[in-house]
């Protein structure tokens, strides 16, 4: 998360950028989604897929721990955050 151009109680956006199957490795604010946040004075997040890059859920890589990696935990992944990141304004 990177709030640097947003103002907590703002009416700013929240920008997310799915990071999908590889890590973020970018700085956050060099993408160019967050380029743009910036300019419209987004809270920015980016979100990780869990499995690569460092969020690894689990210390080994075996039938039983890979069951959660789905397109179907990463939308419900992705869902939570979403709730999550909008439990201070859920009008957002």
């Amino acid at each position: 998360m990177n709030d640097k151009y947003w103002t907590a109680g703002s009416d700013g956006p929240n920008f997310i950028y799915l990071c999908g199957e590889y890590r973020c490795s970018v700085r956050e604010d060099r993408l160019y989604p967050f380029m743009v946040g910036a300019q419209h004075n987004a809270r920015l997040f980016a979100i990780e897929h869990r499995f690569y890059g460092d969020s690894q859920p689990y210390d080994n890589w075996s039938l039983e721990s890979l069951e959660k990696l789905s397109a179907s935990q990463a939308l419900a992944d992705t869902a939570y955050f979403l709730g999550k990141m909008n439990e201070d304004n859920p009008t957002r």
